[in-house]
This record gives structure tokens, C-alpha cells and sequence, in this order.
């Protein structure tokens, strides 16, 4: 009976350690985990094929949290947009306010054909995905979107949006980097044509392109603006202009930058017959009747329009537009280029 009290004892101390032993293994492991600054819990240990299965989670500065793009979700997402247009069109607004879909990741000038060309990037879907999503993370804390505010006087962040992030599941990945584009394809069309098909044939979705198109006046003053001063220099001449009736004259910037405008609209307009579906957006008829615009924008795309996001985009917008040209003394030459050029390619102003 002793002998047997002492086998039930033994038995129940190997028990014991061998159950430690066990949850030192699990500690050690879970220690293994390091959170980044953006709250991601990441594996120093795990395969890949066991983070896709994991429950982990991002957290912005926000407080808000959202899931990894896993295969699963991958598997789900149905388009690639891109933009195809200029800058100071309003264009990183409209990428910003579709990021901010809880449905759709659209990283802002992450430069995605440069770095496939250059190899940096490699033409495979989780990859591409993956560092699309990353990047609208960083971009959202410390990025061009981040600092917006700061360099361009406009914010591009919006907190009570899903920027960054996604709900459940994602329809519509991308990027806006709208003079990319056109540029690559004014220089190089070949280069762009294959890229753009090695692209569809990777990743095995269709791509849509978005065209952001604002006044062409507004949109060259601005932008010939931009190409001479810093925000700060802007900001001081439209102060003096209103006060002092000073006006920007500079004819070789404006000459050029109106060249190189309606050229990229050319572009463009090449560009989306290579896309699988296109759409114009235009930045006055945002500002007359941002529901209907964003209503329209989501059909396009084929995403649910949640009546949440409709009106968090309302919020958002700009109640007008900047009349930019209105600081401009427009040589006659130039004027009559411009006019020229909008009949020729129907821009509706």
C-alpha cells in the first residue's frame, strides 16, 4: 500500500513538471512576439503559412485596430486602381477619402511602377498587396499624408475614417501617384504597356484607373505656383496679391507647366483605354454634390457605399474650390493655349 502511495506521488510530480515545462515553452514562445510602433505583433518564429492563420492586429495612433492582410483576404480583393493624372489637382484628396473606405487600400505615391521596373518590387501578388498596405500605415503616421497639413495646407488625414486599415474584408487595393502615370508613358509607352500587362497577368484582376481632373486654370496656377515657392512663399503672395494687387507673372513657368499639362492629359487619355474600366473625376462637381459624387465613385468601383462613409466624406470636403487663377496675370499666348487645348480634349470646366 506504501509502495503504491509512493508510485501515485512520483506519477503526480512528473505530472506537475511536465505541465511547467509546457507553459515555459508557451511563454518563451509568445515572448518571441515584439510589438512595432504602429501595435503590429510580430513573429520572430512563425512560418509564414501559420501568420496567415493568426489573429493579429494593427494599431494605429488612433486607437484603432484592424486585422493583417491575410490569404484569405488576399484571395478576396477584386481590383487594382491606380491614378492616372497631374498634381494640384485635388487628386490626393480623392485618394485619401477612398483609402478611408472600411473596404479599400489606396497607398498614396508609393511609387508602384518605379519600384517593379527597377526590380525593387517583385511582380507577385501577396508581395505587392502586402507593401500597399503596409505603406498607407506609414504614410497615415508619418508620411505625406501625415504632414500634409503642414507642407500643403490642407489635411489628408481623417480619424474617423478607416485610413490604413479595412473592416472584414478588402474589395479595391491601389495607389495614387497620379503624375507617374503619364510620365512613364510619355517617355517610355512600351515600358509602360508592359509593365501595366505584366501586372494584369500577375495579379489576375482587372485594373481600373481614376482621372482626377480640376479647372485647368486653377490647376496650372497652382501647380506653377508650387514650382517657385514653398507653401509659406504661396501663402505670403496671395496675401500681397489680395492686398497689394500683386500678381504671378513668371511666363516660363507658366508656358511650361501649361505644356506639360495638356501632355499629361494626352497621356491620360491613352492610359485608360489600356485600363480595364476608367472614370473621370471631377474636383468642382465633388465640391457641388459630394453624396452624388461618392455614391457614383463606389458604383464605379463596385463597393458597398455605406451611408457611415457617404457622410464622413461630406464632412470632409471642401466647401470651394480654390480660384488659384484669379492670382495669376495670364499672358495672352498662354490664355489662348489653354482654351485651345480644352476644346480640343472636351475638358468640362
Amino acid at each position: 500500500m506504501r509502495m503504491c502511495t509512493l508510485n501515485s506521488k512520483l506519477l503526480l510530480l512528473i505530472l506537475l513538471s511536465f505541465s511547467m515545462i509546457i507553459l515555459l515553452l508557451m511563454t518563451t514562445n509568445f515572448a518571441k512576439f515584439k510589438k512595432t510602433k504602429f501595435g503590429r505583433l510580430q513573429s520572430t518564429s512563425i512560418t509564414k503559412k501559420d501568420e496567415s492563420q493568426l489573429k493579429i492586429t494593427l494599431q494605429d495612433s488612433s486607437g484603432r485596430t484592424s486585422p493583417v492582410l491575410t490569404k484569405r483576404i488576399e484571395k478576396g480583393i477584386k481590383k487594382l486602381l491606380l491614378f492616372a493624372g497631374w498634381p494640384r489637382s485635388c487628386g490626393s484628396f480623392v485618394g485619401s477619402i477612398l483609402d478611408g473606405h472600411p473596404n479599400m487600400i489606396i497607398a498614396n505615391i508609393f511609387s508602384l511602377f518605379p519600384k517593379l521596373e527597377s526590380g525593387k518590387l517583385k511582380f507577385e501578388k501577396s508581395t505587392i498587396f502586402n507593401a500597399l498596405y503596409e505603406f498607407t500605415q506609414v504614410d497615415k503616421e508619418e508620411g505625406q499624408r501625415a504632414n500634409a497639413e503642414e507642407k500643403k495646407g490642407y489635411q489628408l488625414v481623417f480619424d474617423d475614417m478607416y485610413q490604413g486599415t479595412f473592416v472584414d474584408h478588402v474589395d479595391v487595393i491601389g495607389e495614387k501617384h497620379a503624375l507617374e502615370l503619364p510620365n512613364l508613358y510619355m517617355h517610355h509607352p512600351e515600358k509602360f504597356k508592359s509593365i501595366l500587362g505584366t501586372l494584369q497577368k500577375k495579379l489576375r484582376i482587372p485594373v481600373y484607373i481614376i482621372r482626377v481632373i480640376r479647372n485647368p486654370y486653377d490647376n496650372i496656377a497652382t501647380w506653377a505656383m508650387y514650382d517657385k515657392y514653398h507653401l509659406e512663399g504661396i501663402l505670403q503672395f496671395k496675401k500681397d496679391t489680395k492686398e497689394k494687387g500683386i500678381k504671378f507673372n513668371d511666363s516660363a513657368i507658366l508656358d511650361r507647366i501649361s505644356r506639360l499639362y495638356f501632355k499629361a492629359y494626352k497621356a491620360t487619355e491613352d492610359i485608360k483605354l489600356l485600363a480595364d474600366k476608367s472614370t473621370d473625376i471631377y474636383c468642382a462637381e465633388l465640391i457641388r454634390n459630394p453624396e452624388a459624387e461618392i455614391r457614383r465613385i463606389c458604383s464605379f468601383l463596385e463597393v458597398e457605399c455605406y451611408q457611415e462613409y457617404v457622410s464622413s466624406v461630406v464632412s470632409h470636403v471642401y466647401s470651394s474650390d480654390s480660384s488659384t487663377r484669379d492670382y495669376v496675370q495670364w499672358p495672352k499666348n498662354i490664355s489662348t493655349f489653354i482654351e485651345n487645348s480644352i476644346r480640343t480634349f472636351g475638358v468640362s470646366l
